[in-house]
């Protein structure tokens, strides 16, 4: 669920990083020298050759080869070895990349001489689909992973719309493991495809055909803030269990706000989780992009169907949801002496999207926790830091967060949370400011906790989830994120936040106003279902206009939830 933490061994690009080579130990080392071939026959003027121990890639290896003249030698110590090199001619759409591995070579006593020969790279992978598409990307990652850790290097590969890339083919490893992964992104007027291969090694005639029956069908919206259009981002990446985490990434693309669209996703060799992430202004034109993570990396099965939404509000801060397969992390728990807030700043209408919202600091705040104990201020700061979790998007992004460490007495008390909100550096058009006012009762050794495999910020040991009620608004939003001047029936959702001990939901408002007015407007609500309320609301009115909102919710056992939304929709013109 959670992106790596400090990996000591990576894939970086076209390095495997390794150990730094003792000088004094390398004297003595064989001579390992490469022989290297161009792709025109000649010896290749300069590059690298990529090294990777695959004993022990924590072994004191040097990571390189650097190439002069068609030649390029190295000492290694004793032990069993891959290696990669890449070569690239041309430029823009003639541009050919072209990767030759070693896949298995062993160092002893005596000199070794290798080659590689970047004719051999004859093999052209490629992607067949059920409908025509353009290539977006294609990225490719060749993984070597030691005997002795389970770490990974190797290098990787990345290509645009334009451009050819060839491989060299080889025999699955015989010391250690090999994961070769490609992933495709492709693209026509309508709808995508995101596909990823995983295989044991450079295989001859790498063609992958997707049938219609051999792909999930994901129908995805992303909501406009009621204006003009702008052009966004998305992408779905792939992470196979073979790749442990070291696989190909993948790169926006953009998508239109205020548009629908099909996207196929399929996988072979097994099945992958995918992560997905979507950014509503990749203009360059904002100070934030407004990037939203998918928290939970889920797989995507041959045949099946689903909905996604993106952007679609209100956007406000939340604790967000993990999923109930997979283990999650307490954001918002009390330990032995302290509890721990971390609130997402910005989750739209998909209680797992998270906003990776950026900081801007003490001179330009777009934030403010405050947080009270029985009436006391405890905690008052503008700052934004990152969590101590990641988004399981594949660049280990850190999400952002509201809240902190706050020391708690043993006595039973009272707690007060208030979070603000701008919007202003998105340019945002609907919820733009919002106040969330967060009310509780808490000691230590009181609550629920957690469930066995989710992991405590605060306390390992004597974790519980903390009482907090929240509640979302639910708007039948247009794809332009409007609502019409006309009747729409919005609803109000409240409830103790992911496994906090439950409560019933007694009492909840609803009020609405156009947004620069005074007045407020209480709308009669509807109770459907614990915890759930409809409203009929008649926005004739307020034709043209955005309009605020403010609700709230309390329980039976005293939590309370309040939250003021800014021009929380927009109606359409008369």
């Amino acid at each position: 669920m959670f992106g790596r933490v400090g990996a000591a061994v990576a894939v970086a690009g076209l390095v495997a990083v390794a150990g730094a080579a003792n000088p004094a130990a390398a004297a003595a080392d064989p001579v390992v020298t490469f022989t290297v071939v161009a792709a025109d026959g000649s010896p290749l003027k300069s590059g690298e050759i990529t090294i990777i121990d695959v004993d022990n890639l924590f072994a004191d290896t040097p990571a390189t080869a650097t190439v002069k003249q068609g030649v390029a030698k190295v000492r290694l110590a004793k032990a069993n070895y891959s290696a990669v090199g890449v070569e690239r001619t041309g430029k823009g759409a003639t541009q050919v990349t072209r990767v030759v591995p070693i896949t298995d070579f062993a160092v002893k006593k005596a000199p070794v001489k290798l080659t590689i020969d970047y004719r051999t790279a004859d093999q052209r992978p490629t992607v067949n689909v059920p409908r025509p598409a353009g290539r977006r990307s294609l990225e490719l990652s060749w993984t070597r992973f030691d005997l002795e850790t389970g770490l990974a290097g190797g290098t990787s590969v990345k290509l645009g719309p334009e451009g050819d890339l060839l491989v060299a083919p080889e025999k699955a490893a015989k010391v250690g493991r090999l994961s070769v992964t490609y992933a495709w992104q492709l693209a026509a007027t309508g709808y995508t495809y995101d596909l990823a291969v995983n295989t044991d090694a450079f295989r001859s005639r790498p063609t992958f055909t997707f049938g219609a029956a051999d792909l999930a069908t994901v129908t995805s919206s992303y909501y406009g803030d009621g204006g003009p259009q702008r052009t966004g981002a998305f992408l779905r990446s792939a992470a196979f269990a073979e790749d442990e985490g070291f696989g190909p990434g993948a790169t926006y693309q953009p998508v239109l706000t205020g548009t629908r669209r099909t996207e196929y996703v399929g996988s072979r060799g097994s099945i992958p989780i995918w992560r997905e992430s979507a950014i509503a202004d990749y203009s360059g034109k904002v100070k934030d992009r407004d990037r939203v993570d998918a928290l939970n990396p889920r797989p995507i099965f041959a045949g099946s169907t689903a909905k996604r939404s993106w952007f679609r509000g209100p956007i406000t801060p939340a604790v967000p949801t993990f999923a109930s397969d997979q283990a999650g992390l307490c954001l918002a728990c009390q330990g032995k002496t302290a509890m721990e807030i971390e609130i997402s700043p910005l989750v739209d209408s998909v209680p797992d999207h998270v906003g990776v919202m950026r900081p801007f600091g003490k001179t330009d705040p777009m934030v403010r926790f405050r947080a009270y104990r029985d009436g006391h201020p405890v905690k008052d700061t503008t700052r934004l830091p990152t969590g101590a979790w990641q988004s399981g998007l594949y660049d280990g992004t850190e999400i952002p967060v509201l809240g902190g460490r706050i020391a708690t007495p043993k006595q039973p008390s009272r707690y007060r949370l208030v979070l603000d909100v701008s919007r202003r550096a998105q340019a945002a058009r609907t919820s733009t400011i919002s106040q969330t006012t967060l009310t509780f009762s808490s000691r230590p050794g009181q609550g629920k906790l957690p469930p066995s495999d989710w992991s405590c910020i605060t306390s390992p040991f004597n974790c519980r989830v903390l009482p907090i009620l929240t509640a979302r608004l639910s708007l039948p939003l247009a794809l332009d994120g409007t609502l019409p001047a006309a009747r729409s029936t919005l609803t109000l959702k409240a409830g103790r936040i992911q496994d906090a001990k439950r409560s019933k939901v007694t009492a909840a408002t609803l009020e609405l106003r156009r947004a620069g007015e005074k007045t407020w407007h209480q709308q009669p609500l509807k109770r459907t279902a614990d915890g759930t309320y409809t409203a009929v609301v008649d926005n004739t009115a307020w034709a043209g206009s955005a309009v605020d909102a403010r609700l709230t919710a309390k329980d039976a056992r005293g939590s309370a939830f309040a939250q003021t939304v800014q021009s929380a929709y927009v109606v359409q013109g008369a």
